[in-house]
């Protein structure tokens, strides 16, 4: 009986495995959302965010990524606290975006170049 269940978990994580890998390698879903963040001077970025709301690293198109470290809705009320360690290191660069059913907001945004 156990070499049974054995079998059948290995079984089932064998079938879930190749599934559940493609999916994370190609980076969308079903709850995937593809938006433009404004950065000012620094430019205008597509991307999309797998996951839908839960997420917080925009992939970008061309490649990078845009983690958010902190959230801010535009009359200054804080939603996601920034990360005071990247402020005051000057990492972090203000976007405003408008997500998909929410107003439009602030996000401060850590940039990472895609690799090489």
């Amino acid at each position: 009986m156990r070499r049974r269940i054995a079998f059948s978990l290995a079984l089932l994580a064998t079938a879930i495995t190749p599934a559940t890998a493609s999916a994370f390698f190609q980076g969308e879903n079903k709850n995937t959302v593809i938006f433009t963040i404004f950065c000012g001077e620094f430019g205008t970025f597509t991307g999309s965010l797998p996951g839908g709301s839960n997420g917080s690293a925009l992939l970008l198109e061309g490649g990078g990524v845009a983690i958010a470290q902190g959230l801010i809705e535009l009359d200054g009320t804080v939603v996601i606290p920034v990360k005071p360690g990247l402020e005051r290191q000057g990492k972090l660069v203000p976007c405003r975006f408008t997500f998909p059913g929410f107003p439009e907001r602030i996000a401060f945004v850590q940039f990472v170049p895609p690799r090489s």
